[in-house]
């Protein structure tokens, strides 16, 4: 008997040893690149306007972001991530505005804030290289959206009448070593951002109600700058 109780105190303690040396927190800093693919709608409208497309995709994307992890358990982790992204569009996303002569618009940005929240999954996470899929829900905020035309660069901070804010969706699978983590993943927005008031907008001309639903894929690096229990 005396013997099976120190068999189960020598476990115990063993166990406690192993919690007691999981990282608890994590903070680091991530970036990402990848592309984002755009279906346009346009309502109370038999035919495509002519002139008018709907599939569109961006040219580039980028993002920088602040991350914190919280471990639940061995193998479940929570996160929260704040993030920067500047998307490269197709010029005249928004607007598709009309320019002739010297006026042509030459290059359009969208800036956006984001706020996700979500759970990954280590597969193998005693592992040197721990295996992981994740899910994160994010709340988007368009900063502002620039267009260039005539040289001349123009910022617009009401995004043109479409709603400026956006859920976002996102699943990836990835690896971590050590410090570094590099994962593979899409995201979609959950609705179409819409055009909520035709007609003139700051002199532009809305004939036609519209909505954009955002779709992509991205790739992504994160780096854990400070460990804490």
């Amino acid at each position: 008997m005396k013997s099976l109780l120190r068999i189960l105190a020598i476990i115990s303690l063993v166990h406690i040893a192993e919690a007691q040396s999981i990282n608890k927190w994590e903070l680091g800093v991530s970036g990402f690149t990848g592309r984002d693919f755009y279906d346009r709608k346009y309502y109370d409208q038999p035919e495509r306007p002519p002139g008018r497309q709907s599939k569109l995709k961006s040219n580039y994307l980028w993002a920088s972001g602040l991350w914190v992890e919280k471990r639940l358990n061995p193998r479940l982790v929570g996160l929260a991530e704040l993030r920067y992204t500047e998307v490269d569009v197709p010029n005249n996303t928004f607007c598709e505005c009309s320019h002739t002569g010297s006026a042509w618009l030459q290059d359009e940005k969208h800036y956006w804030s984001s706020l996700g929240i979500g759970l990954r999954h280590y597969l193998n996470p005693k592992s040197q290289i721990a295996l992981f899929f994740d899910g994160k829900a994010d709340a988007d905020w368009l900063i502002a959206s620039k267009e260039k035309i005539s040289d001349r660069n123009y910022i617009h901070w009401d995004a043109m009448g479409y709603s400026r804010f956006a859920l976002k969706l996102s699943l990836s699978v990835g690896a971590k070593w050590k410090r570094l983590a590099i994962s593979f993943g899409g995201n979609t927005h959950a609705a179409r951002t819409i055009v909520r008031d035709v007609g003139i907008h700051n002199k532009v001309h809305y004939a036609i109600k519209t909505g954009i639903l955002s779709r992509g894929f991205f790739v992504k690096a994160a780096f854990t700058a400070v460990k804490f229990r």
